[in-house]
C-alpha cells in the first residue's frame, strides 16, 4: 500500500504562526504584519523552492533559529506547521517519524527561542527535510489529474492533482521500495508515504488531518 497526502495544501498550517526567523548570516526578521511576508535573500528563496520540490537541503539552507513573538498564536499551531516557508514538526510527531526511513533528508532539529531571542522555548522542534524522491507517478493510469506545466530545463511534465479519492492516483510498484516518505518530481504539493508510516500516523493521538488517500500500485 502507498498513500498520498495533500497536507501541504492546508493553508491553516502557516496562518501567522507567531514566529520570526533568523537565517544564517542574516539578522532576525521583523514580525509578520497583516500577512505580509518579509523580503528574504535570494539564496533563502532558492532553498524554499528546492524544499518544495523534495530536494535534500543542508542545515544552512534552513533557518538557523526561530523566536516566538506572539505566544497566543504559536500555541494554536498544530504538531506540524510552516515555519518561515519550511515544514516543521513538534517533538511528539518527530518521535513517530524517526522510527521510519526518511531517506537522505530526515529531521533537522532547530532552536526556538522566547521573545527575548535568548531563552530557549521549553519544547523541541525539527524541520522536515524532504530529501527523497521517487519517480513513480503514473499519470496515464490516474484520475483527476491535470497537466500544470512542462519544465523547461528537462521537458518533464508537472502534474496537478484535484481533490482525490482512494484509488485516483496510480503509482508504479517501485514506490514500494526505499524510504517511507518521499516526493515525486512530477507532482506538485503532494507527498507520498508507505503503508507503515501512514498507519502509525493514523494510530497516533496527534490531531492532524493528513488528508491521506490510498494510491493504486500497478505492476507494469
Amino acid at each position: 500500500m502507498v498513500w498520498v497526502s495533500s497536507l501541504k495544501s492546508d493553508q491553516t498550517l502557516g496562518d501567522r504562526p507567531g514566529l520570526r526567523a533568523k537565517f544564517y548570516g542574516e539578522a532576525w526578521e521583523a514580525p509578520y504584519e497583516r500577512h505580509m511576508i518579509p523580503t528574504r535573500p535570494e539564496n533563502v528563496s532558492r532553498a524554499m523552492s528546492r524544499a518544495g520540490n523534495g530536494e535534500t537541503l543542508q542545515r544552512e539552507d534552513f533557518p538557523e533559529a526561530m523566536a516566538v513573538y506572539d505566544e497566543k498564536r504559536f500555541q494554536c499551531m498544530k504538531a506540524v506547521f510552516w515555519a518561515a516557508g519550511f515544514l516543521a514538526v513538534n517533538q511528539d510527531l518527530a518521535k513517530i517519524l524517526s522510527r521510519f526511513d526518511l531517506g537522505t533528508g530526515g529531521l533537522v532539529p532547530f532552536p526556538i527561542y522566547e521573545a527575548d531571542e535568548t531563552s530557549l522555548y521549553p519544547a523541541h522542534y525539527s524541520f522536515l527535510n524532504f530529501g527523497s524522491q521517487k519517480d513513480c507517478f503514473l499519470p496515464e493510469e490516474s484520475r483527476n489529474t491535470f497537466l500544470q506545466s512542462i519544465r523547461r530545463k528537462d521537458s518533464r511534465k508537472i502534474w496537478s492533482i484535484a481533490p482525490e479519492q482512494d484509488g485516483d492516483i496510480a503509482v508504479s510498484k517501485a514506490a514500494l521500495d526505499g524510504p517511507d516518505l518521499w516526493m515525486d518530481p512530477s507532482v506538485r504539493r503532494r507527498f507520498f508515504m508507505s503503508d507503515g508510516l501512514a498507519e502509525a500516523l493514523i494510530a497516533s493521538k496527534i490531531k492532524i488531518d493528513w488528508r491521506l488517500t490510498k494510491c493504486r500500485v500497478i505492476d507494469l
